[in-house]
């Protein structure tokens, strides 16, 4: 089994996302074969849809991602054929994952125009549900603000509290900040060399 994929890359960062969906692609030793999995999948694509049509929120994600891989196909004429659609669906519906992929869609005008408001926003929301994607990301951004002291404290409480629930990337980022912080208070080589273990 072969394996390619296009990493998403943001200014020269790579994004990590815990919820990973591949996507397969075969050949058919047959035309009956292929025939029968054409079946299979509209049946399937149909069924997702109807759900999703219903408020369904997982399904509505379901569809979404794979309308996202190419892997399901609607009507290009329907406002429903885009991924954003459901995402939004999903997200009015009060999931946050939804409300984190619909952001990112926004943010980097996937399927939509981009709007950095309304990315926020949703990012925002997804956060507040506790999303960890989410929250890491709106903490992430809050460091690149050259934050005071006080706020900076909210960011470490938050990047602990991430580190503390299997957070990979907010453990590499709370290690830099105790390597390099330029306040006394937040200043740990040692432990950010443990860390770094």
């Amino acid at each position: 089994l072969a394996q390619s994929y296009t990493p998403l890359i943001d200014n020269n960062e790579l994004l990590v996302n815990e919820n990973v969906l591949l996507k397969v692609e075969f050949r058919a030793k047959s035309e009956q074969k292929h025939r029968a999995y054409t079946k299979l999948l509209k049946t399937y694509q149909d069924s997702l849809l109807s759900k999703a049509q219903n408020e369904d929120i997982e399904a509505q994600i379901q569809l979404a991602q794979l309308m996202s891989t190419g892997v399901v196909k609607a009507n290009h004429n329907a406002l429903n054929s885009v991924p954003v659609y459901w995402y939004l669906k999903a997200a009015i519906n009060g999931n946050a994952e939804a409300k984190y992929q619909l952001s990112k869609h926004l943010q980097l005008g996937v399927g939509c125009l981009s709007n950095q408001d309304k990315a926020q926003y949703w990012l925002e929301q997804s956060a507040s549900q506790g999303y960890p994607i989410a929250q890491f990301e709106l903490t992430r951004q809050g460091l690149l603000n050259n934050p005071s002291k006080r706020k900076l404290r909210k960011l470490i409480n938050t990047l602990e509290q991430l580190v503390s629930n299997g957070n990979k990337n907010a453990h590499q980022t709370l290690a830099l900040i105790y390597a390099t912080s330029k306040h006394d208070d937040f200043y740990f080589p040692f432990k950010a060399g443990l860390m770094a273990k």
